[in-house]
């Protein structure tokens, strides 16, 4: 569980050194505004316990990105963002369940 976010933050530092002239990348990156409130629209930092995924493709794969993000720049504590998003029993089932 505590892996989850440092993996992630991984993740991302390859794409920071690696992929950052890719404008895919910088694509992703200016649309992370676009997500700022998300799942939330009253921007508290609390989770409605009620979301939804965008039915575009181009806009879903862009919160992906914006999600997977957010949990990198979480570091060692990511593994709290899929457990206050989907919830489950324990931190495994809530990862597992987020990356389903």
């Amino acid at each position: 569980m505590r892996t989850f976010g440092s993996e992630v933050s991984l993740l991302f530092f390859h794409l920071d050194s690696e992929v950052k002239d890719n404008p895919m990348y910088e694509k992703y990156e200016m649309e992370r505004k676009e997500w700022e409130n998300w799942p939330n629209s009253n921007n508290d930092n609390s989770f409605s316990g009620q979301w939804f995924l965008p039915t575009d493709y181009d806009k879903a794969k862009s919160l992906a990105y914006d999600i997977y993000k957010t949990i990198s720049n979480m570091k060692e504590r990511g593994y709290n963002y899929p457990i206050h998003l989907v919830g489950g029993k324990n931190i495994d089932e809530a990862i597992y369940k987020f990356n389903g």
